[in-house]
């Protein structure tokens, strides 16, 4: 039998300016609205955050369709494991533009949250992404 000697690297795609910690709602809705403006399909973001709250690397991990996007945890928390990261915030868009969670949205955060403890990588957040506004589960106490 043969193995394979495999290697993972982060590569910069592109860079975003910010200059307040991710740990508000209203920052990372700024932030991933300029991602995700336009978008006719939904997207997955996965934004990695130091122990300062400080954003280290924001990955799309799933780009679905009109209105749905298939997530599993070893994609959320890929980036953050390769970034070092101590939290995530999850953030996704409705190209509907209307941000109200599904069930599937309440679930999916739930599914996370207790996954990211088996990590020890919190996920801090889930934001919804609509046309001119947002939801955030962590300011609604979801």
């Amino acid at each position: 039998m043969v193995a394979n000697r495999v290697s993972w690297k982060m590569v910069k795609e592109e860079s975003f300016e910010y200059f307040r910690k991710a740990d508000e709602p209203e920052v990372v809705y700024r932030i991933a609205s300029e991602i995700l403006e336009g978008e006719p399909a939904e997207n997955i973001l996965v934004f990695a955050l130091d122990t300062k709250l400080q954003i280290v690397g924001i990955t799309n991990v799933s780009k679905g369709i009109l209105n749905a996007s298939i997530l599993h945890a070893r994609e959320a928390f890929r980036p953050a494991i390769l970034a070092n990261a101590a939290a995530i915030i999850l953030v996704h868009n409705h190209p509907s533009g209307d941000p109200t969670p599904s069930d599937t949205d309440k679930s999916l955060t739930k599914r996370l949250e207790d996954q990211g403890v088996i990590l020890g990588i919190e996920m801090l957040d889930h934001v919804i992404v609509g046309e001119k506004r947002y939801y955030s589960f962590k300011a609604n106490r979801e």
